[in-house]
């Protein structure tokens, strides 16, 4: 493709904007709203401003809150809920309404947790009905529903867990807790569905340079295989050559403590089926292993 494809990418990691950016490469102009250094009213100024500077953009919207922990799973506060809810959904709602103002296509990045079943075989295409068992699901649904209702021109994305360099994703966790041989005990009865973060740069790009194919469309983006906190864990322990100890358990038993009132934030399953990508983009998903291959080079290249 010859033509330079033009993105403002909204975000609140930092590390994941710099792995996308070099993903990319020259083959994209980028503008960063990196909405962490800046309050939510002056980000949706600033998109305002580059987007009547730049009609021909693609909006990237990746901002995120949650507390989901697969490893550690923990219980809300109100003001947790409350800040999900503010990012998550209203902030998503105006740059819905901006991107409409402007007739922009906005790609939102959401997540698998809107989905959740107690079989762990189950997998969940686009046309499944959203059954969200967390907060963090809730409110990334009616994120969806905001953007539906906003009349703009939209692709979302949902994704499972990110496979990543950055220090604040799954497998930099895992890492820390092998290093210091304190990981808890994993289930192994709870299904993920990763992704590489590499691919979701690739869909991106498919996605922009054929959106009439993705107007309007959910994707669900994960690699081919699914796992469980706990095999994850183990193929880590194998790339790393850690000898730290990892122990299975039922999710029930990490993630509900008698002490507490409610449960810890959790789904069981909540796996993506990706045929639907894979067939309108020729799309092929990087597997697991060599997804963590890859990031355990770049660490060790660090």
């Amino acid at each position: 493709m010859n033509k330079k494809r033009n993105f403002i990418l909204l975000h609140n990691n930092e590390p994941v904007a710099v792995e996308l950016k070099a993903f990319w490469g020259s083959d994209v102009y980028l503008e960063e709203i990196a909405v962490n250094d800046r309050s939510l009213d002056s980000s949706l100024e600033l998109l305002d401003s580059y987007l009547t500077k730049q009609p021909d953009s693609i909006v990237i919207d990746m901002v995120d809150a949650h507390t989901l922990d697969y490893i550690a799973p923990t219980v809300l506060t109100e003001e947790e809920r409350d800040q999900q809810y503010v990012i998550n959904v209203e902030f998503t709602s105006q740059v819905a309404s901006i991107c409409f103002n402007h007739g922009i296509h906005m790609i939102f990045l959401s997540s698998d947790q809107v989905f959740n079943d107690d079989d762990i075989e189950k997998t969940f295409n686009e046309e499944a009905f959203p059954f969200p068992s967390n907060w963090y699901g809730k409110v990334k649904y009616l994120a969806e529903r905001e953007i539906f209702a906003s009349g703009v021109e939209y692709t979302i994305l949902r994704i499972g867990s990110i496979l990543s360099s950055s220090p604040n994703h799954l497998l930099a966790q895992i890492r820390r807790y092998l290093e210091q041989n304190t990981l808890p005990s994993l289930a192994m009865d709870q299904q993920l569905s990763p992704i590489y973060l590499g691919d979701i740069a690739k869909s991106i790009e498919l996605i922009s340079d054929d959106l009439m194919l993705s107007r309007n469309k959910i994707y669900h983006l994960a690699a081919d295989e699914l796992i469980t906190p706990y095999e994850l864990a183990l193929r880590m322990q194998n790339q790393l050559e850690s000898n730290s100890e990892i122990v299975s358990a039922s999710v029930l038993d990490t993630v509900i403590d008698e002490d507490q009132e409610e449960p810890n934030e959790y789904s069981l399953n909540s796996a993506l089926d990706n045929s639907l990508f894979k067939t309108d983009f020729s799309m092929v998903f990087t597997p697991i292993d060599n997804a963590i291959a890859l990031i355990v080079d770049k660490w060790n290249e660090a």
